[in-house]
């Protein structure tokens, strides 16, 4: 990739040379690149591949301007007040909504700028020794791109409670990625086998929900499902962060009592003693 934007090379080849090369080190059943016009807001998929086959580029889509995130927020939100078995007016709702939606984009920022970061000497080191040893490059760039996968899912198994924190105790990003941390080194094997509970019943009733949706009457059955499946899985993460977060409150609340400390908080103290 890094010789081909080099020399120069058609934008259509070179979109397909990526895909080929990406394919080369992950499975890409699905896979596609949309180039943004920021001055119209749309997004032009010039290369589009499903199930093995190139589609035809799709015509320009608008840029919802974060329609979906917020209606995303909302749905969490409301999932968050039956947790906490709260009541809030419309307005406080929406507002909260708006707050996470801003909030989670700031934390996908940050993610990608950290990983933006890391991922420039790497690019920058396989550029340049693919001009004097390509195989080396080629090695270089799988080992490259199977870290940065293994750094994502790091920072996914760290983080898979911030945006819960974020809807059930309407913390900022900074106190919501402390507490996903927290709670995570203190209850690894439990957070992994939530995690792999989740995976395993997205997957695998995904493969079931297509086979379902055969017929007009599957479609609909099948989104209903799944809508009521993914449902239980997102009130399960916020219960879960719930009930932990509460224990752990509770935990350093009995420690501060016991050495004197007044009005202690949870996100100042080290619930592990060290």
């Amino acid at each position: 990739i890094a010789q081909s934007v080099t020399f120069g090379v058609d934008v259509d080849d070179l979109l397909e040379l990526i895909y080929t090369q990406m394919k080369r080190v992950i499975p890409l059943p699905g896979f596609f690149i949309a180039l943004v016009n920021p001055g119209a807001h749309e997004l032009t998929f010039r290369f589009c591949v499903r199930d093995g086959e190139r589609l035809t580029p799709a015509v320009p889509w608008p840029d919802s301007q974060g329609l979906g995130g917020y209606l995303l927020a909302v749905y969490l939100g409301v999932l968050g007040r039956q947790v906490r078995g709260a009541r809030e007016s419309v307005a406080r709702a929406l507002a909260h909504a708006a707050r996470v939606m801003w909030r989670i984009a700031a934390l996908s920022v940050v993610v990608l700028g950290i990983t933006t970061v890391l991922a420039i000497p790497a690019v920058m080191t396989v550029g340049a020794l693919s001009f004097f040893y390509p195989q080396g490059a080629v090695f270089l760039a799988t080992l490259t791109g199977w870290l940065a996968i293994g750094f994502l899912i790091w920072v996914w198994f760290y983080l898979f409670f911030a945006v819960d924190a974020m809807v059930l105790d309407d913390v900022g990003v900074r106190q919501a990625v402390s507490r996903s941390v927290t709670l995570v080194r203190l209850n690894g094997g439990a957070t992994a086998g939530l995690i792999l509970l989740t995976l395993t019943l997205t997957w695998g009733l995904g493969v079931l929900w297509e086979a379902i949706a055969a017929s007009t009457a599957g479609t609909v059955a099948a989104i209903l499902a799944n809508a009521y499946v993914s449902t239980a899985l997102a009130a399960a993460s916020l219960i879960f962060y719930s009930s932990r977060w509460r224990v752990l409150e509770q935990r350093i609340v009995a420690l501060a009592a016991a050495s004197g400390e007044s009005s202690p908080t949870a996100d100042r103290a080290n619930p592990s003693g060290e």
